[in-house]
């Protein structure tokens, strides 16, 4: 065999090898996304209800935002591996989803634009097994977490208004059609740096990830 056929050769192994490579890297990268939506389909049944008023408000397509939604790096080696599978054992042995499971990292989340009447980005996001949102409404920040919403304000309220809003329907302090709920009550109020933040109690409304779960053959 001559030298230039020993090299064609070798440059024919190459070419494949790389081609094996990619194929098993896009098959790699499909295969963890169909796992981790399937980890989310089990973990995740509960959101602010702060979702489904800035859905129906706003025409946002909450299932084509969750569509875009991409497993963290590192998963599922950095979701505290021990942690990830005593909790998906659990699920399987109760049939049951667990409540609060939280990742190690926190990036799931997703951006939507071009949102009406609201500054800046909304962001989705899911923390353990609920579905947060973060967003801006004029000079007013907005994050959900844990069944309360914090309300971030770019300047110290005055102490006679804070003592006057204590205990009373967040409606009493913002006019927006999204906190016109009167079970949703001030529960604290703090100041840090010549801003305010005001939190709420709202709860969780029962959800359910957009994707169908997969059912064994």
């Amino acid at each position: 065999m001559t030298r230039a056929a020993v090299t064609s050769t070798k440059d024919l192994d190459a070419i494949a090898l790389r081609m094996e490579v990619s194929r098993f890297r896009r098959e790699w990268a499909a295969a963890r996304l169909d796992l981790y939506r399937r980890y989310l389909q089990v973990t995740v049944n509960r959101a602010t209800p702060l979702l489904a008023l800035a859905a129906a408000d706003q025409s946002i397509d909450v299932k084509g935002a969750m569509m875009r939604i991409q497993p963290p790096v590192g998963w599922p080696d950095s979701t505290a591996r021990g942690k990830f599978a005593r909790s998906f054992a659990h699920v399987l042995r109760h049939y049951t989803v667990f409540a609060n499971v939280r990742d190690a990292n926190p990036s799931r989340s997703v951006t939507v634009r071009g949102v009406n009447h609201i500054d800046g980005l909304l962001i989705i996001r899911i923390a353990g097994s609920s579905v947060e949102l973060t967003m801006s409404i004029g000079d007013v920040t907005v994050r959900t977490d844990g069944g309360t919403v914090s309300l971030g304000l770019a300047f110290e309220l005055p102490h006679a208004i804070e003592g006057a809003i204590m205990g009373k329907p967040v409606s009493t302090l913002v006019s927006h059609r999204w906190f016109g709920d009167a079970t949703w009550v001030i529960s604290e109020v703090t100041r840090a740096g010549g801003c305010t933040t005001v939190v709420f109690k709202t709860g969780y409304a029962e959800y359910r990830m957009p994707w169908r779960p997969r059912v064994a053959a």
